[in-house]
């Protein structure tokens, strides 16, 4: 089995004995925040993880590099709006 830890946060993709992937801990990606992806621990997703996986092993993070970093640069630009408007929330 692979263990592959994330080179921005503290997230550890390991391959499960099915070829499975099992992120730990179920939270907490830096990349993800704010998205579907993350709230769901889909961390497969993460263009870093991804990026930081072994050639022989691919996650979805890595084909669809562009779309992931669109959808969290329009999340974290939501979010800064939001706190622009409402600084104590």
């Amino acid at each position: 089995m692979v263990s592959v830890a994330c080179p921005k946060c503290a997230v550890v993709a390991q391959q499960t004995s099915s070829g499975r992937w099992q992120f730990d801990p179920p939270a907490g990606c830096v990349d993800l925040r704010g998205t579907e992806w993350g709230k769901k621990g889909q961390f497969e997703w993460c263009p870093t993880l991804a990026a930081a996986m072994p050639p022989e092993f691919f996650l979805p993070g890595q084909s669809h590099r562009d779309h992931v970093l669109r959808v969290v640069a329009q999340v974290q630009l939501a979010v800064r709006e939001k706190s622009k408007k409402d600084p104590d929330a």
